[in-house]
């Protein structure tokens, strides 16, 4: 098949499946835009009808706080009227309310009447007692009562007086709903809820103390017309909202007791005998109990939730589906009192979700309609269009074949060979003839360009090898010297970290970069500081200094230094290098030098000193002998002599001290050396209640050991650990190796020393002990530099000590 049959057999494939795809898609798109309009208008109408719903009940609360508020105005004025019989039937006349109801005289009237009725079932004036002073009763007079005894108030269990007691002088109290309750057969039966809300205001006498109160009982009836008319369909205002569409309001107090209801049996209500009736909690709904909202899970889960919300002060929507039978949603809102600081109660509105969905089907079905006149409007356009493609393939197949035939063969030649040539240009300012001259144009810049890349390529080969040589000899130098670099930017943060500055700041590799410099220096923050305060100042060039930090401890000398950094000099390179072993060698080299030196003064003054003692003590002998007949001189004398004999002894530990014994090293094993002087300790441990630990390596090789001098050590650090434990403890020695020494660890939990005393006790004639002469450590130090071996110490007031003993790997 030529390319002229090809072209245009793709012409009529290309014009002919979309039109067919366009005819099954279209059937499926107009249903898909039916449904999603639908859908769309169904989420639309339910977010509107939400909101609605939601300021209904919110305004609803809003109106019910304000009516609360003004019962609670009204007591407040109450309490300032004259406590006379004509004052408060003035006061019951005039405070009236609206109410629209049946007409008793026209119950079959749809629309009912409006009567105005008192807001008032009762005002009573009550003295400290709780004996009625003055009490009306639908704004009559009536027997007065004791009701401080509940059992003779109106429901036989009311406590209002006790607790108006409790309450401040300018509070009022608020009691729960009191009523008898009313069932099911009852409410059929045309029997109504009639219950009452007391309000009470305390009276104090001149000195402040409680005098009494004066009460107003709210008529329930109020209470029930905010909710009674409410429905969330159309109109919004009914006699009587109907429980069966789910179009209803319902009130409930801060108990989650209902209030107000189109069932009356769910209301809160009281028995015969004034006890409460229980909240219906699952089985079988006879219409005997009342509904509680914090224990209503059974009936949909949201309830108590709708209830905690309410109580937490918040408004929202819930969804209550499938209660009662019907997809609903419901929205509730606090009821606030001015003067309360929590919420009294909540108003809820409910609405079944298909009357806000009429106007959507209504909306889906005139679009169907739409759209099936508009695809047969369309289909006859859809035919023509065929026959009209066919013919323009026929003649854009013939015009364009001859000069893509040569377009085609040029591009194969050059995509075999590689080499571009140019093509004859076809007659004629057509799309194709342009084609064909901007080919050409590719081809003459293909040539010039190779030209260029082929220079550029091996140019760019060679910096590259250049770079990578540059930054593999950087990073590896960078890398493997001991000073840690970190670089700063402008504003002080860190930039780039290397390794070794990371080791030694304990920066670990996940930390990512850049970070805070006094996060890096995180471990010193005296360091971080001390950079801080010189970038503050400007002073970065060629600054350097040296710092303490205690770490693990030890003390690490660090030394940071600043340098500029970059082409124009405005970012910064810090470098961090550990000095920790350089100064300790210091310390050593002249703790040594001062050893060394006191030993050759104690040396030549032990001789000096002993000869004179040995005149005096053979005197004193002599003396002694010839004082037979005085004992009281020969006591003084022995006393001298006692003295003589204790000062020979430290001129022998001098000359000890002073002395340099040839030593005898042979190889040995370090472990028997300790395990030997640990043998001659075990007893000491045991009297003193001191637990001893031994964990010895046995492969540590052999080292050239003098072992008598050795063990002289070992003993010395052994008794020292004894006597920093007097009420017993805990003495663990070990023994372990790495790849260049040997440690010895000898460890109590002693009285620990502090910083101070740690510096000073390789000092002679140091002591931390109220006997001693202060030269063992001393002699320690010497035994342990013949052997080339060096000591540490960490300690802590309280926490013990612990001295480490490193023995270098020597041929043995």
């Amino acid at each position: 098949m030529n390319l002229h049959r090809k072209l245009l057999m793709a012409f009529l494939l290309l014009s002919f499946c979309p039109l067919f795809l366009l005819v099954l898609s279209s059937n499926n798109s107009l249903e898909s835009v039916e449904e999603l309009v639908r859908r769309e208008t169904t989420l639309a109408l339910d977010t509107q009808a939400s909101k609605a719903l939601l300021l209904r009940a919110e305004s609803t609360a809003d109106q019910v706080g304000s009516f609360l508020g003004s019962v609670v105005n009204d007591v407040r004025t109450l309490a300032y009227l004259p406590a006379d019989e004509a004052h408060y039937r003035q006061f019951y006349q005039t405070h009236q309310r609206e109410i629209w109801t049946v007409d008793p005289h026209r119950s079959d009237d749809p629309q009912g009447a409006r009567f105005n009725v008192p807001l008032y079932v009762e005002i009573a004036l009550i003295d400290s007692q709780g004996v009625e002073q003055l009490r009306l009763l639908n704004g009559e007079p009536a027997s007065l009562r004791d009701v401080s005894q509940p059992q003779f108030t109106t429901y036989r269990c009311e406590n209002y007086f006790q607790q108006s007691r409790l309450v401040g002088p300018d509070d009022v109290y608020i009691s729960p709903l009191f009523g008898w309750h009313v069932s099911r057969e009852q409410q059929l039966a045309g029997q109504r809820y009639e219950g009452l809300i007391r309000f009470c205001c305390p009276l104090s006498n001149e000195e402040g103390a409680f005098a009494g109160l004066v009460m107003l009982a709210l008529d329930h009836c109020h209470l029930m017309e905010f909710t009674r008319h409410i429905s969330s369909g159309e109109p919004p205002r009914v006699l009587e909202a109907s429980y069966a569409e789910a179009n209803y309001a319902f009130i409930f107090d801060p108990d989650g007791w209902i209030l107000t209801h189109p069932k009356h049996w769910d209301i809160r209500g009281l028995d015969a005998q004034g006890r409460l009736v229980p909240a219906y909690t699952g089985g079988e709904d006879d219409g005997r109990k009342a509904y509680n909202l914090l224990v209503a899970d059974l009936i949909h889960k949201n309830y108590p939730h709708v209830a905690r919300e309410v109580l937490a002060g918040r408004a929202g929507i819930a969804d209550v589906t499938n209660v009662g039978g019907a997809e609903k949603l419901m929205a509730y809102a606090p009821i606030h009192i001015d003067g309360l600081s929590l919420p009294w109660g909540g108003v809820t509105l409910g609405a079944q979700k298909a009357s806000f969905h009429r106007a959507a089907l209504a909306t889906s079905s005139d679009i169907r309609q739409r759209f099936r006149r508009h695809w047969q409007q369309s289909g006859s356009v859809i035919v023509f269009s065929l026959i009209l493609i066919v013919i323009v393939a026929q003649r854009i197949s013939t015009g364009i074949t001859r000069p893509l035939s040569q377009l085609i063969e040029g591009t194969r030649h050059l995509s075999h060979s590689g080499a571009a040539r140019f093509l004859p240009t076809p007659s004629g300012q057509d799309e194709v003839a342009m084609l064909t001259e901007a080919f050409n144009t590719m081809v003459h810049q293909l040539q010039v360009r190779r030209a260029r890349q082929s220079t550029s390529l091996l140019e760019l080969r060679r910096s590259r090898q250049q770079i990578l040589r540059e930054r593999n000899f950087t990073q590896t130098v960078v890398e493997h010297i001991e000073t840690g670099i970190l670089t700063l930017d402008e504003q002080g943060q860190v930039t780039a970290m290397m390794g070794p500055a990371r080791t030694i700041l304990l920066v670990a590799p996940s930390q990512e970069l850049p970070m805070p410099l006094s996060q890096a220096l995180a471990c010193c923050p005296e360091m971080a500081a001390a950079v801080i305060r010189v970038l503050q100042e400007g002073k970065e060039a060629g600054w350097s200094q040296y710092f303490e930090c205690p770490r693990e401890g030890r003390i690490m000398t660090l030394r940071l230094a600043l340098l500029p950094f970059g082409v124009q000099k405005k970012s910064l390179m810090l470098s961090v290098e550990d000095l920790t072993e350089r100064a300790q060698m210091r310390v050593r080299m002249a703790r040594m030098e001062r050893l060394a030196s006191l030993g050759r003064l104690s040396a030549g003054m032990a001789h000096e000193i002993r000869n004179p003692l040995t005149g005096i003590s053979l005197l004193l002998d002599d003396l002694h002998d010839r004082l037979l007949n005085q004992p009281t001189d020969q006591l003084l004398i022995r006393r001298a002599l006692d003295e003589l004999e204790r000062l020979e002894g430290l001129v022998n530990d001098l000359l000890n001290f002073a002395r340099v014994p040839e030593s005898h090293k042979v190889p040995s094993s370090l472990a028997e050396a300790l395990r030997r002087a640990v043998r001659l300790f075990e007893q000491n441990c045991r009297k003193a209640g001191v637990e001893l630990q031994l964990e010895l390596d046995r492969d540590v090789p052999e080292l050239l050991l003098d072992e008598s001098r050795l063990q002289q050590a070992f003993l010395n650090l052994l008794r020292n650990a004894l006597e920093a434990m007097p009420d017993g403890g805990t003495l663990r020695i070990s023994l372990s190796a790495d790849a260049d020494a040997a440690c010895v660890r000898i460890c109590d939990s002693g009285v620990g020393m502090t910083r101070e005393q740690q510096a000073l006790i390789f000092e002679p004639f140091y002591t931390c002990k109220e006997e001693g002469n202060g030269l063992g450590l001393s002699i320690v130090h010497n035994i342990l530099s013949e052997h080339g071996a060096r000591i540490e110490v960490h300690s802590e007031a309280g926490a013990g000590s612990c001295f480490e003993l490193y023995f270098p790997f020597q041929p043995a």
